[in-house]
């Protein structure tokens, strides 16, 4: 009988019981599920998608300043506690008309002063 892979993504060998770790479920397990990029949620996918056009785009030299960039931000979203979420503004308690209130369209901005 053939090797099979069960819900964690082992190699298991009904005949004599055994699980082998395969190595991309090794690597998944230590990979984070998503990276912060100045505010936009990726995932290890995207981000290597981000890397690589950041390499194509910029060289070898402009892709280690964006990774420094881009730690330098996470450690300063780590430290401020930052990185809510886009509604935080909502929660904050600052004044509506700060947050921005109830303006939906054109209609809902203050008129300008007639006379001058």
């Amino acid at each position: 009988m053939p090797s099979q892979i069960d819900t964690n993504g082992n190699v298991f060998n009904p005949e004599n019981g055994e699980t082998s770790n395969s190595g991309c479920a090794l690597l998944t397990s230590r990979l984070p599920r998503s990276v912060d990029v100045f505010g936009f949620v990726l995932s290890p996918g995207q981000f290597a998608l981000v890397q690589v056009l950041a390499t194509l785009m910029l060289g070898m030299n402009g892709s280690i300043v964006l990774l420094f960039a881009i730690g330098a931000y996470s450690l300063f979203q780590k430290f401020t506690g930052g990185g809510g979420s886009a509604s935080s503004t909502a929660r904050s308690k600052k004044p509506a008309w700060k947050a921005g209130g109830n303006i939906k369209g054109v209609k809902d901005l203050p008129k300008d002063p007639k006379g001058g």
